[in-house]
């Protein structure tokens, strides 16, 4: 019974140090997120994310400051990581555009669209970006109701750069 007792302790402990091994070199390798995740803050820019901002996401009221953002590797889609309001009319900016990886098609095409607080879209426009930056302004928005901004660009496996502010068109 106590070799019986010892074996299975042995088995454990070889089970125990595998696993631990193993998610440790796991671990180790980094994998890297198209977009960088929602609610991260670097300086004066609010890097843009991968999902449409959460329910209890912090709101930006636009009639206070405008709301600088920042998009570091874009491959198709990205939303601000925060819910907008205070402004029916908006400045839509776009500074630094940078092509990171041509694989064919447009390369100087953003599509911006506006989702209400029920995630549906309300408005849209699509704007083409000479040289590096471009800007363009959306009316008709519900000023005392939260919308998020989703930046689209078409699918052709074509990788940017780019950030800018969302103000309060006066």
């Amino acid at each position: 019974m106590r070799k019986c007792n010892k074996i299975i302790s042995i088995i454990f402990a070889i089970f125990c140090i595998i696993s631990i091994s193993s998610s440790a070199f796991a671990d180790s390798i980094h994998v890297l997120k198209e977009n960088p995740p929602n609610n991260t803050f670097t300086g004066d820019f609010e890097i843009s994310g991968a999902n449409p901002p959460g329910r209890n996401a912090d709101i930006h009221n636009l009639s206070l400051s405008s709301y600088n953002y920042q998009a570091k590797n874009m491959g198709y889609r990205l939303y601000t990581s925060k819910w907008l309001k205070g402004a029916s009319s908006i400045k839509i900016t776009v500074r630094n555009w940078k092509l990171l990886e041509f694989h064919g098609g447009k390369s100087n095409q953003l599509d911006l669209i506006v989702y209400n607080s029920s995630k549906k879209p309300i408005k849209s426009k699509t704007i083409t970006i000479n040289g590096t930056s471009a800007s363009t302004t959306i009316s008709g928005l519900p000023s005392s109701s939260k919308y998020y901004i989703c930046f689209q660009v078409p699918t052709n496996g074509n990788r940017y750069s780019y950030n800018g502010t969302i103000s309060k068109n006066n």
